[in-house]
């Protein structure tokens, strides 16, 4: 239904001012076509423009990612500079246009990367830089610079990096080649999802409190809701093991399920400071995970879809999932002498969901399809499945139905 309102009958600029700050249907209709990085400027227009502007982003919950591989950008690159090839300097370039163009406001960015920092001589187009702006330059304050202030930032120094492309027809495992990839999560309704960081103050505190108190901490609140954990582990790998199988018990005891638990251990744990532990927490009525683990002896293509049938079969895929692959750096082309193996399945089952990920020096995870209960594990904790493997792959799908 069109609008009633009352115009002003002088001149046409007179008119153009009242429908533009006046005509809630034609500004709306107006802002609706702009992407989130828009939408905030215009929302300094007035207050109008403000009301509509959060209004459409609070309507807005599309994931956006950027992700590089080196070995496919190298290609369309000159090669008078290394710095001109360097993958951070190809990040910095395709984070900007992700910025740029995503649909919603990120609250949460989780980034595998086999780089921290680089030193900047030369940008994309051939420039040099000047001397005031040469220097090394650090991947987690770039995103911090592309994103919202309140939004947290999650940055994992790994041997290898697994990415999707913007259009989700290419999935690449990058084994050591420079990859970098970076989702970023906005709000979601029926959704909490929670970052939890723990350094070495931290971890000293944690020690002293009951596992209840620890539980409820890492996950940011209540367990009851807890649909998934992804947990990495940097400085200190055996606190970050140890954590994970203490949060498979508590859920267990406390609650009689498990929620999905998956994770790895990497080089380094960044977010506003280097840490021992760091991850997300999914949680909420409309959030559903479940994982299944590729163990030593899966090294065909056959038996990695048998594995991951399994995943298929729950159903969870829809327009807005997400899904990760924690792999051994043992695994990828080595194990398979095939490159892309593991990543290229899991897109023919899911074409979809994107897909993100690492490979690393030991997996968190295993099979859990419907967030393992006391009827799946009736007796003690000594008989709940184990959590900590080598030379596998853990794969999380999480849907936000």
């Amino acid at each position: 239904m069109m609008e009633v309102m009352s115009a002003p009958s002088q001149s046409g600029v007179d008119m153009a001012s009242f429908i533009l700050t006046e005509s809630h249907e034609f500004i709306t209709n107006l802002l609706s076509h702009l992407p989130a990085k828009s939408l905030l400027s215009c929302s300094r227009v007035c207050k109008t423009w403000y009301k509509i502007s959060q209004r459409l982003l609070q309507s807005r919950q599309q994931m956006s990612w950027s992700c590089v591989n080196p070995l496919e950008e190298s290609k369309h690159l000159p090669a008078n500079g290394d710095s001109l090839a360097h993958p951070m300097a190809l990040f910095e370039k395709d984070l900007e246009e992700c910025v740029k163009n995503m649909w919603s406001v990120p609250k949460h960015v989780i980034m595998f990367t086999e780089f921290t920092s680089w030193k900047e001589s030369a940008r994309l187009d051939g420039s040099k830089c000047d001397s005031s702006t040469k220097g090394h330059r650090d991947i987690t304050a770039l995103v911090k610079s592309q994103v919202p202030q309140e939004c947290t930032v999650l940055c994992l120094l790994t041997p290898g990096t697994v990415g999707t492309n913007r259009d989700l027809k290419v999935l690449e495992e990058s084994e050591t080649e420079g990859g970098i990839s970076c989702l970023l999560l906005p709000d979601m309704e029926g959704v909490r999802m929670h970052q939890f960081s723990v350094n070495a103050s931290d971890s000293k505190t944690l020690k002293k409190k009951s596992t209840q108190d620890m539980v409820t901490e890492i996950c940011g609140g209540a367990m009851e809701d807890v649909k998934c954990v992804v947990l990495f582990g940097g400085a200190s790998p055996y606190f970050s093991q140890n954590v994970a199988e203490e949060l498979q018990k508590t859920f267990h005891e406390r609650l009689g399920r498990v929620p999905v638990i998956a994770g790895a251990l990497v080089r380094t744990v960044e977010a506003t400071e280097s840490l021992l532990m760091g991850g997300l927490v999914f949680a909420g009525p409309k959030v559903k995970a479940a994982s299944v683990l590729l163990d030593e002896y899966v090294n065909t293509r056959d038996e990695i879809k048998k594995e991951l049938t399994h995943l298929k079969s729950l159903s969870l895929e829809s327009g807005k999932s997400v899904a990760f692959m924690l792999a051994c750096i043992g695994r990828g082309f080595n194990h398979y002498e095939e490159q892309n193996l593991e990543s290229e399945v899991f897109h023919e089952f899911f074409p979809k969901t994107p897909l993100f990920g690492m490979f690393g020096n030991g997996e968190v995870g295993c099979h859990n399809l419907s967030q393992i209960t006391k009827d799946e594990v009736p007796c003690k904790n000594s008989d709940l499945p184990n959590i900590l493997h080598g030379y596998t792959t853990v794969f999380v799908l999480i849907s936000f139905q």
